[in-house]
């Protein structure tokens, strides 16, 4: 009987979903869309996009998060995270259609939370704490 290399009985799986360095780093540069503060990170946006169970979303589905409200999007989960930031998708379109431009991107970032700080008081907590 005649062996086969493993790689021929390996199923190949094609990503579906595409990795943007450039808009990444564009990302990191806005202010957080959750409490307006700064040094964010870019968080994928897992729910109705295009990722799936253990497969991270297309770069296009990113928005700005500072560390700790990032973290608490990981802790709290995703459904429950977004519940008050009700136009996250809405939000990241905008964001990829003027990828590169970081002073449109705050503006967006900026409406975007004026329109959902309902509860997001840390940000003028902060603001305050600058002056």
């Amino acid at each position: 009987m005649v062996r086969k290399p493993l790689e021929m009985w390996c199923i190949r799986v094609k990503s579906r979903t595409r990795r943007d360095a450039k808009h990444l780093a564009f990302i990191r540069k806005l202010y957080c869309c959750s409490c307006g503060g700064t040094g964010s990170q870019a968080a994928h946006i897992r729910i109705g996009t295009d990722g799936g169970a253990g497969l991270k979303p297309s770069d296009r589905y990113t928005v700005p998060l500072c560390g700790d409200c990032h973290r608490r999007q990981h802790e709290i989960g995703e459904r429950s995270f977004h519940v008050s930031l009700d136009k996250v998708h809405k939000l990241a379109d905008d964001l990829y259609a003027i990828s590169g431009n970081v002073e449109k991107g705050n503006l967006l970032v900026w409406r975007y939370w004026n329109g959902n700080s309902g509860g997001n008081t840390r940000a003028l907590e902060k603001e305050k704490s600058r002056a």
